[in-house]
């Protein structure tokens, strides 16, 4: 039977998981129906808006495919992808992890170290780095996966199988040492063409990311961090729509007349930039957090509606 007293019905919820025998998995749905149930007490829908709240659910369901994964858009821009970053995100000093996004990228072409990204318009821009262990020492054989937006404002996955924008891998050496040409970034604009963008524009929340060049980087023994090169300076970088920008992530893009000497030698038409990123990886299973399993959750359950 249910009654009016809202808390107690969270309550019976929460006591409906007694005999869950995973306590984890019983803590966090404890959680979760004592947090779901006061924010309907607290913004009270209407049977209108609960029937759209669910359609809308639906909806980034069935928008979502091999290559778009709309309910990781939708996490992004609600910042809950940056909070759980934040929570697993390794320890020491370290590059700074950020959103992966929601498009997965799948293999993509080799370039050698000072190699240039296949596809890259815009104007040219030298990214170099090394890749080192907590102490400084160099990793060799890291696999750095490279996608950024070119001057479409668009990254990859973006255009469909008719044309790519710059996407490739580049592999360490015994320096730890990489280095690539890309474009400068420009911003970005999520996908707008799904229930998650129409959320936006409802909202009247810009939908543009800072301009970043987007790293993923891997190295046996070590943990796959998802990291971003921001511009500098950017106006966007406190307007990210994903929260996605670490003031550590943030370097000066040095800019370049066409005359000056590159660092290949290669001989350029126009003004070209140039930037240092160096990647400093976790040992593997380094984290912010115990394990999942040791954490426990303890909702506060009122029995009283009166004790609200």
């Amino acid at each position: 039977m249910i009654d009016d007293a809202g808390e107690l019905l969270a309550s019976r919820v929460v006591r409906s998981f007694d005999h869950c025998e995973d306590p984890r998995l019983k803590a966090i749905m404890c959680s979760l129906a004592e947090h779901l149930h006061s924010f309907l007490r607290d913004v009270r829908p209407t049977d209108a808006e609960w029937s759209k709240a669910i359609e809308f659910l639906v909806s980034v369901g069935q928008f979502t495919n091999d290559e778009r994964r709309e309910a990781v858009l939708l996490c992004d821009v609600l910042g809950a992808s940056a909070q759980v970053v934040a929570l697993n995100g390794p320890t020491g000093d370290v590059t700074p992890p950020t959103v992966t996004g929601p498009y997965v990228i799948g293999d993509s072409p080799e370039v050698p170290v000072g190699g240039v990204l296949p596809l890259t318009d815009g104007e040219p821009c030298w990214v170099e780095g090394v890749v080192t262990d907590p102490q400084g020492r160099p990793i060799r054989g890291a696999r750095l996966e490279i996608w950024e937006a070119d001057d479409y404002r668009r990254e990859s996955a973006h255009y469909g199988n008719e044309r790519a924008a710059p996407r490739a891998h580049v592999v360490t050496g015994p320096s730890g040492r990489y280095a690539f040409w890309g474009s400068v970034p420009t911003p970005l604009a999520v996908p707008q063409d799904g229930p998650v963008g129409r959320m936006l524009a409802a909202l009247g929340r810009p939908a543009e990311r800072a301009p970043h060049v987007r790293l993923r980087v891997r190295a046996q023994h070590f943990r796959t961090v998802v990291t971003h090169i921001f511009v500098a300076g950017h106006p966007l970088l406190d307007e990210d729509c994903v929260f996605g920008v670490h003031e550590g992530l943030a370097k000066e893009f040095d800019r370049h007349p066409s005359d000056a000497p590159t660092p290949d030698g290669r001989r350029l038409d126009g003004p070209w930039s140039r930037v240092r990123f160096d990647v400093v990886l976790a040992p593997a299973g380094a984290t912010r957090l115990e394990s999942p399993s040791d954490l426990s959750i303890s909702p506060v359950v009122a029995t009283d509606e009166k004790s609200s």
